[in-house]
């Protein structure tokens, strides 16, 4: 009752429970447009990548669609004629690490994908980096200085663009001043590109 002390436990618990669920997935990731962005993703999660799954077995009579954190329930279509292929990522791998030429990956050290990473080989000038405490929107510029040195100067022999005109425009990017097509539009001296 409001002005005698007492709160009501339910109002307190529900707050509780509004306040935390952003800082666990944020609400919109679970919304219609978010779902349909990112439906590619779970179109090869479900056909190729694999996911994880949530234990939900604590929660049994207490849920009303269990098991929908899946990909196939996240794709806007059954993806049922699509088996999933448990050997493509690793025939991928298998690849990258024999035959992938000039390949740059970056993971996020926190990031539970991350398990997964593939192992490069830097005789084929390809390169893997983790960045600390990082997720899966880990990026060039998390690197520690040097790693993102690196990273950055090998970009820039592969384009054949000096890492000054690569870095600040990149940044940008980053910082999301810029939209995604400059950077593989524009070329220093060249202008813009059609």
């Amino acid at each position: 009752m409001p002005g005698t002390g007492h709160t009501n436990p339910g109002r307190r618990r529900r707050r509780a429970a509004g306040d935390s669920r952003p800082h666990v997935a944020g609400l919109f990731a679970l919304t219609d447009s978010n779902i349909d962005f990112f439906a590619p993703y779970y179109f090869q999660a479900g056909t190729q990548l694999g996911s994880y799954t949530s234990d939900e077995h604590h929660l049994q009579g207490l849920l009303h669609h269990p098991h929908q954190y899946a990909p196939a329930s996240l794709v806007p279509f059954s993806i049922k004629p699509y088996p999933f292929n448990p050997f493509s990522i690793p025939l991928i791998e298998t690849w990258v690490k024999a035959f992938g030429q000039r390949m740059l990956f970056i993971y996020g050290e926190n990031d539970p994908w991350s398990t997964n990473a593939f192992e490069v080989s830097r005789r084929n000038d390809s390169y893997r980096f983790f960045t600390p405490a990082g997720n899966h929107g880990a990026s060039i510029f998390d690197l520690p200085e040097a790693e993102q040195t690196l990273a950055l100067e090998r970009l820039s022999v592969w384009a054949g663009v000096p890492v000054n005109a690569i870095a600040p425009r990149a940044s940008a990017r980053a910082a999301g001043a810029l939209p995604a097509l400059t950077l593989a539009r524009e070329r220093p001296g060249q202008g813009a590109r059609n």
